[in-house]
This record gives C-alpha cells, structure tokens and sequence, in this order.
C-alpha cells in the first residue's frame, strides 16, 4: 500500500490554488464533482509521478473544520528554507514560527504556515524520508 494524496474540502478554490502554486504545486487534474456542484483539483510537484493533493471544493459549502475533522497538517520537503520563506513573504504568506530544529543534533529544521482556508503546511529543510 502507499498513500496515494491528501484532500482538503476549501472554501475558495481560486485563492487556494494561488496559495499551492506559490508553493510550487501545479494542476494536474480537474474533475467535476458528479452533481456538478464543484470540482476536485488535483495538485503535484515537480519531479513527482502523481498527484499528492487533491483540492476539494463545493459551492455551496465551505472548508472543514481543522479542530474537528482529525486533519493536523502536509509536510513539504524544501532545498532551503529561508529562501522558501522569503520567497513566500513576498506574498504575504508568513510561518506560524520561526524555523526550529526538532532534535539539535539532526540538520532538519522546519516551520509551519497555513493556507487560506488554515489549514497547517509544514515546511522541512534537510528531511531524510
């Protein structure tokens, strides 16, 4: 088995994808929902082979609940934080925290920042799979 991609039920479908291309996510697949009532928007990097978000957006309703649904966060692999995070102010888009190592004696560091419907994106620097 292995995780095929995480879906997000957002409230502006728009303003979302600005949010994940600004990432370096691109649309790969958009699908009508069967009753025509929104669509599903599938989302990749560069380099991967499929789909690893997959957007999900109804006219009539909006995002889930973060505190609720069990959802806590994506986590984005990139070459360097502090350029990403520049990269990223120069759209507003600001991390929860500043980047942190979670054990000193590892060369991972990371921050979180969240999407326009908050949902939490946590970002890793030097992550080893």
């Amino acid at each position: 088995m292995k995780v095929a991609h995480s879906c997000y039920r957002v409230a502006d479908l728009e303003r979302s994808l600005v949010f994940y291309n600004t990432l370096g996510f691109a649309e790969v697949m958009r699908l009508p929902l069967p009753d025509e009532s929104g669509s599903a928007v599938f989302l990749q990097l560069d380099g991967d082979v499929e789909p690893r978000i997959e957007l999900w957006w109804e006219r009539e309703r909006g995002p889930s609940s973060t505190d609720d649904d069990g959802y806590h966060h994506v986590g984005v692999v990139v070459d360097d934080l502090d350029s990403t995070l520049a990269a990223l102010a120069e759209h507003d888009i600001q991390p929860l925290m500043e980047p942190f190592r979670p054990m000193p004696d590892e060369p991972t560091r990371l921050t979180f920042i969240t999407d326009p419907d908050g949902y939490r994106v946590e970002l890793l620097e030097n992550y080893r799979y």
